[in-house]
């Protein structure tokens, strides 16, 4: 039972359904990092972050600073996930980004068509990538990200290339995001070819109060799995240096066994450090503990006059 849960999560292709059609690299599909976890997923408008570069490849033309993350997240049944990325904001008007992805699951036992062990392996997905966002002079922000997608099982293993494009604009407290991302080649697996799963997201983030994001996003990720997400957060200044988070999320989507779709978290920002958790309980499969750790440096850039410049008498 275990096992063929594993498999199935790990987007062997013979587990998905036959009405959505082959997939491969389900993992790209599973939230990156504890934000916007604890969001619901609903990210790819307020994209604010390194984490965004999962997102929306847009989002870090948003960042004034240069940024490094990293986050953990103990998954379903043994699955844990890494995600990795740097941001460099080069200039006022672009920023470069790289960004690693991995998903691992923890030993399994195969068996032949007798029923008989024939012994144990793991599995494990991974996704590298870079790109760059750019800040066009009206304020609209635009990316992409090229990356590559390999899996491995046993003795089938391929990779495949893919990219992400992404824009943001702003106006007023409003933020509007919208990404396409997985556009690219096919996995082979066992002398069959299947698709990455095409994700396309739009949604919008309202800045309240100078202290409430509320965000909301509508994507569709593969053939089949369409869905929604919104969010909240809240942050407070607690003296000096420290800032506080409190966030809570939710995500259509899930049947009656695997959780009512919420998800809630907390940071703590300690001046360029910010350390994030997220939990998102999933009914019977159990729950997922996230962890994320960013650090900003470097020399803060100006793109507020773009945003002032945007917001002209003509709208």
């Amino acid at each position: 039972m275990r096992t063929a849960l594993l498999l199935t999560l790990l987007s062997l292709p013979a587990a998905l359904r036959a009405d959505a059609g082959p997939e491969a690299a389900a993992f790209l599909k599973i939230d990156a990092g504890a934000r916007a976890a604890a969001l619901g997923g609903a990210f790819v408008a307020l994209a604010d972050d390194a984490s965004s570069i999962f997102y929306n490849p847009a989002g870090p033309a948003l960042m004034t600073r240069a940024q490094a993350y990293l986050s953990h997240t103990d998954w379903i049944e043994g699955l844990k996930t890494e995600h990795l990325a740097y941001v460099h904001t080069a200039s006022d008007k672009i920023a470069f980004f790289g960004g690693v992805a991995t998903l691992s699951s923890p030993m399994m036992v195969s068996y032949d068509a007798g029923g008989n062990e024939t012994g144990a392996f793991n599995a494990s997905d991974m996704m590298i990538g870079a790109g760059f966002a750019y800040t066009e002079d009206t304020g609209a922000r635009a990316g992409l990200m090229v990356k590559r997608v390999s899996q491995e099982a046993r003795e089938l293993a391929d990779s495949a290339y893919a990219a992400d494009l992404g824009a943001i604009l702003e106006r007023g407290g409003f933020r509007f995001g919208a990404a396409v991302q997985n556009i690219g080649d096919k996995i082979t697996l066992h002398k069959e070819s299947f698709s990455l799963p095409r994700t396309l997201r739009a949604g919008a983030a309202y800045k309240a109060l100078d202290i409430f994001w509320l965000t909301a996003e509508l994507r569709k990720q593969g053939r089949s799995d369409i869905g929604a997400a919104a969010g909240l957060e809240a942050g407070f200044g607690v003296g000096g240096d420290y800032r506080t988070f409190l966030r809570a999320g939710y995500a259509t989507g899930r049947d009656e066994n695997t959780g009512s779709g919420f998800s809630g978290g907390l940071g703590l920002s300690v001046s360029d450090f910010t350390f994030d958790y997220a939990f998102s309980p999933f009914g019977e499969l159990g729950g997922t503990h996230r962890l994320a750790l960013s650090v900003k440096f470097g020399e803060e850039r100006d793109i507020e006059y773009r945003i002032y410049r945007w917001r002209s008498p003509r709208w």
